[in-house]
């Protein structure tokens, strides 16, 4: 196919102790373009190393050949190159290059056409005795196009996978718009990449009214990478004489680079899971946990709910307990004694002789403290006199009562050693 095109880039990536092995890469990548727009096969081969092999499979030998026969087929053609980066490790250099390819030609219908070619090449490059040396390239894309007549100034569009499996099956589709009054034919071709090149016949067919014509093919399983090869044709009916004339206006050639990835043969798939099966079970996997996680939400919700119950029931225990305390009810004998105290005190007179009594509990009160508690178990020897029938039915009434008449203030002789009080006379009429 002639000189391949290359990839690379602009930005260069180097240690500060490579700058001079940097600039000496660049210089080896431009010397070879330079080589190359002067049709020096001396000056271009020189900066290859013998060992050289690209992803084609061709040696030096080969690759050189065909640049030559591109030179013979385009005496006009120039090369330009654009680095994109530079990766330097030792005596080890990767450059990524972007190369480009314009010559003006003719074609066999006496129309003038233009060839234009883009390239995405990886160079490998090996520091030697002799310097930096190219040993390899791989051709990550490459388009080429020869238009002519009226389809000089388009770009035709072919679309093809870049890379793809052998024998596994693409479809390469050619999509143009013909112009009114213009019949437009095309076909689609398989090539491998050979040396020498083995051209596919073409079987033209008119291009469907959509504009778009499609095939299906089959990658080769030879490891081979291939060429796909468009051919488009534009022609004009005209009568001449009542004789119908088909003209040919316009032609276009697309040549697009598919490379093919070999079969490996010493792989063992007994322990490989297929990934329609593998990505099933991680849907399974995921489908689980999310059940599980809803699950345990449930019972963790279920079981907040449980210690809400039971708080809320100790809660109302502990109120209902408080409630009950606060209502229960209170002894007031001591209040309600001390108001019948205070009403009897009110409606009772008092006789000297109770003023007497009264004043001897007060003075015997110490005494009473003392002997209260035998004296709740002796039985007197002698009956006790009361003060008197009121008092007497007051004590009966509430033995509680507090104040003039309570025991704590009244001292009630318990002893029979205490001798009545006699009733003073009755005054004279």
């Amino acid at each position: 196919m002639g000189l391949i095109l290359l990839l690379g880039s602009t930005n260069c990536v180097y240690a500060a102790n490579d700058k001079a092995e940097l600039k000496a890469v660049k210089n080896i990548l431009k010397s070879q373009i330079q080589a190359a727009n002067k049709y020096s096969y001396q000056d271009f081969i020189k900066y290859f190393d013998f060992s050289y092999i690209n992803s084609d499979g061709f040696g030096l030998d080969i690759y050189s050949k065909l640049v030559e026969d591109t030179w013979a087929s385009y005496s006009n053609i120039q090369y330009a190159q654009k680095i994109k980066n530079i990766t330097i490790n030792g005596k080890d250099a990767i450059a990524e290059v972007v190369e480009t390819a314009n010559a003006q030609i003719e074609s066999q219908y006496d129309l003038t056409g233009h060839l234009k070619s883009v390239a995405n090449n990886i160079y490998f490059l090996k520091k030697t005795t002799n310097g930096w040396r190219i040993v390899s390239d791989v051709i990550l894309t490459e388009d080429t196009y020869l238009t002519f007549g009226e389809l000089r100034d388009y770009t035709p569009v072919l679309k093809v996978p870049y890379q793809i499996g052998a024998n596994q099956n693409y479809t390469a589709s050619l999509e143009y718009q013909a112009p009114k009054n213009t019949i437009a034919i095309a076909s689609i071709n398989q090539e491998k990449v050979t040396y020498p090149q083995q051209a596919s016949k073409e079987n033209y067919r008119k291009l469907p009214d959509d504009g778009v014509l499609e095939r299906f093919f089959t990658a080769n399983g030879d490891g081979v990478n291939e060429y796909i090869v468009a051919s488009l044709g534009l022609t004009r009916p005209e009568f001449e004489n009542k004789d119908l004339q088909i003209n040919v206006t316009g032609v276009a050639y697309v040549i697009k680079r598919v490379n093919v990835i070999p079969e490996n043969k010493f792989i063992n798939t007994a322990d490989v899971v297929p990934v329609s099966q593998r990505l099933q079970q991680l849907k399974d996997e995921e489908t689980k946990a999310v059940l599980e996680s809803a699950e345990k939400k449930k019972q963790d919700r279920h079981e907040i709910k449980q210690n809400e119950k039971l708080d809320k029931s100790e809660t109302d225990i502990n109120q209902e307990n408080k409630d009950n305390n606060i209502s229960a009810p209170v002894n007031d004998s001591t209040d309600k004694s001390e108001e019948v105290s205070q009403e009897d005190e009110k409606s009772v007179p008092v006789t000297d002789t109770e003023k007497q009594v009264s004043d001897g509990e007060a003075n015997s009160s110490a005494e009473q403290n003392v002997i209260k508690d035998s004296s709740e178990n002796v039985k007197p020897a002698v009956d006790i006199p009361e003060p008197g029938d009121k008092v007497k039915k007051k004590n009966k009434k509430d033995k509680s009562l507090k104040g003039t008449y309570s025991p704590d203030t009244v001292d009630i002789p318990t002893s029979a050693t205490v001798c009545p009080v006699k009733e003073p006379a009755a005054a004279e009429n």
